[in-house]
């Protein structure tokens, strides 16, 4: 969007979007000039939304990829960053999120940190991933703001296998590993 496109030719930056019956958005994503990509979730409709560029990025991945689980349970390891991107320090919740099949929903965190202007923030975790969790497809998200909002996301998907099989992955510790 920019200047003199948005609905009635005026000079305000704002993108209009019809949802048609839709009764709420799961998930709204912005990409910055920057590069920063910014997600908001559970947006209310029929309201008017200021999105502001954050000065804060989130980054989560996993250290090997695919990640399956096997039936019997098993973990996974993770690398996590939050960086300050503003000239003045900041501080941030960070916490992680699990949602999986069954309704599975499960927050870790948050825990709150001071980044100085420009810094970062780096962890290694392990994910335990118990023999009774259900089978399917899972998602895990940083968050990164004022919990419950969060400014920054950072998602991936890992999966658990039905059946019998073995666990995968042993040796690392449930949680967020190292604390933050």
């Amino acid at each position: 969007t920019h200047s003199g496109t948005s609905l009635g030719g005026g000079d305000d930056l704002g993108a209009y979007f019809g949802l048609g019956t839709a009764t709420g958005v799961d998930r709204l994503e912005v990409r910055w000039p920057s590069g920063l990509v910014q997600v908001l979730e559970a947006v209310a409709v029929d309201q008017r939304l200021t999105v502001v560029e954050s000065g804060l990025l989130a980054e989560l991945r996993p250290l090997t990829w695919p990640i399956e689980i096997g039936s019997a349970g098993g973990s996974f390891a993770y690398r996590l960053g939050v960086t300050n991107l503003t000239e003045a320090s900041v501080e941030v919740d960070v916490w992680l999120h699990i949602e999986g099949p069954k309704g599975v929903s499960i927050t870790r965190g948050p825990i709150r940190r001071q980044l100085g202007a420009g810094s970062s923030l780096g962890l290694t975790g392990s994910q335990n991933v118990p023999g009774g969790a259900p089978s399917g497809a899972y998602t895990m998200t940083l968050k990164v703001g004022t919990f419950p909002i969060a400014e920054q996301t950072a998602s991936f998907s890992f999966s658990k296998r039905r059946g019998t099989g073995r666990a995968e992955g042993g040796g690392c510790r449930p949680g967020l590993g190292r604390k933050l």
